[in-house]
């Protein structure tokens, strides 16, 4: 099959003026490493393109052959095919509101993005402690005796492939993870306790924060760390064990302010600050502002990040459909609105994605004030 066929593109003409003023470097910079050791340059369900695989190449062939090209001329030429722009929070954000932030970056800054300085995204383990609803449906765990075999090649190449890359000159960030939780995955904790002080990476985490401990924060990779989000979702408990299921409401405070506290003191050096996200549903809208309010309390806290909730595949349909109170007909629709007017959201480190055109929609619906 030819390469043209094996492509789904996206039709984002309608936005064509905008989207030619700016160009993302998420396809010049980012490769997730999939299940199977499958390769895509972004989320898989806002960009769905595998350049390739590392069991059957390596890293540095898969960034710089013909799928990788093709990517990164559809974010200089202003078609974005490959990016589905209808759910891309950080698109959505953009053709809304007109704000230009990262990943995006005005089209005449392309010559700075430095394409040997790439982030890879550690998503092949879906090992979590955690089996929220807004991912999965059953707990994913892992260790390294019982894990399958597909999951130890693919770690066992990606060990392999890194390396090469460092002595071919690459800079790495190591971003883990999406797919379930740095702290609970075998492999992705075996990693980053195998990084030496003297070696040249960064190192992000996404994390449910659970796991996320002070001694934890104190191996040799932490000081590598500059960046840190963790998923939320919640205000108080009661909301927080029906959208977090597994995890523990208590640790998770005592762990954001020990983090923190950590970052104002300069235990992590390469921190400046932090972030949490918090995926809105039907169970936890009516607590967004309340969140918003408590999250810029902290410190250090940079920003936090609303996102609609998403189906991954696990849903059934009229499980989504009651979740997505952001449709017009859910019958607490007007209810989530309402809670959008709240001024918090003006505040500069709040960042709405994909629930911009919801809040500008509330704003001037003059029946909601």
């Amino acid at each position: 099959m030819s390469f043209e066929k094996t492509i789904n593109y996206f039709d984002n003409s309608k936005h064509a003026d905008k989207l030619k003023k700016v160009t993302c470097d998420i396809p010049f910079r980012s490769f997730h490493i999939y299940p199977e050791g499958n390769v895509a340059n972004c989320c898989f369900y806002w960009m769905p393109t595998i350049l390739g695989n590392i069991t059957k190449k390596t890293l540095k062939e898969i960034i710089n052959d013909e799928r990788s090209m093709a990517a990164k001329k559809s974010v200089t030429d202003g078609t974005y095919k490959f990016c589905n722009g209808e759910i891309c929070p950080s698109m959505v954000n953009y053709t809304a509101n007109g704000k230009v932030e990262h990943p995006l970056l005005p089209i005449e800054d392309l010559h700075t993005i430095d394409q040997k300085d790439i982030i890879l995204m550690f998503d092949f383990d879906h090992s979590c402690n955690l089996y929220c609803g807004s991912c999965r449906n059953d707990r994913i765990l892992y260790s390294l005796e019982n894990a399958p075999p597909h999951l130890k090649l693919v770690h066992e190449c990606l060990m392999k492939q890194v390396a090469e890359l460092l002595d071919d000159g690459y800079k790495i960030t190591i971003q883990a993870t999406s797919s379930g939780d740095p702290f609970a995955s075998p492999f992705y904790w075996q990693f980053l306790q195998s990084i030496r002080g003297d070696e040249q990476y960064k190192v992000r985490l996404t994390t449910n924060g659970t796991l996320m401990t002070r001694e934890r924060l104190q191996h040799p990779y932490a000081k590598k760390i500059d960046h840190i989000e963790i998923s939320v979702d919640a205000f108080t408990e009661e909301t927080y064990v029906k959208v977090r299921r597994g995890g523990n409401f208590t640790a998770l405070k005592k762990n954001l302010q020990n983090l923190d506290e950590m970052v104002m003191n300069g235990d992590l050096p390469e921190l400046p600050g932090w972030k949490v996200n918090f995926v809105v549903q039907t169970d936890n809208f009516h607590e967004m502002a309340d969140f918003a309010k408590w999250a810029l309390e902290f410190k250090k806290l940079n920003y936090v990040w609303f996102l609609l909730i998403y189906d991954w595949g696990h849903l059934k349909k009229e499980e989504f459909n009651q979740k997505a109170v952001w449709h017009k007909n859910h019958p607490q629709h007007r209810e989530f609105l309402k809670v959008l007017r709240d001024p918090v959201f003006d505040d500069k480190r709040i960042i709405i994605g994909n629930v911009a055109a919801l809040r500008k929609q509330a704003l001037a619906d003059a029946d909601l004030a």
